[in-house]
C-alpha cells in the first residue's frame, strides 16, 4: 500500500479478528489490490510538471 505509515499486516490482523478468516481475508487482500492498482495509475498517469512540484530540484 502506499502513503501509509503503519505496516500492511496490521489492518489485515484487525480484519480477520473482526470479521473471521475468509471474509476478514477477502477484505484485505481487496483493500491492498485497490490500494495499490490506485498508486499505480497515480504513477503511471502523473506528468513531468506535476512531479516537480512534488519532488525538489536537488532530490530530482
Amino acid at each position: 500500500m502506499f502513503l501509509v505509515i503503519f505496516p500492511s499486516w496490521i489492518p489485515m490482523i484487525i480484519a480477520v479478528m473482526a470479521y473471521g478468516f475468509l471474509p476478514g481475508a477477502l477484505i484485505s487482500f481487496a483493500g491492498v489490490f485497490l490500494v495499490s492498482s490506485l498508486g499505480y495509475f497515480i504513477g503511471k498517469n502523473i506528468n513531468e510538471a506535476a512531479l516537480s512540484e512534488f519532488i525538489r530540484k536537488k532530490s530530482i
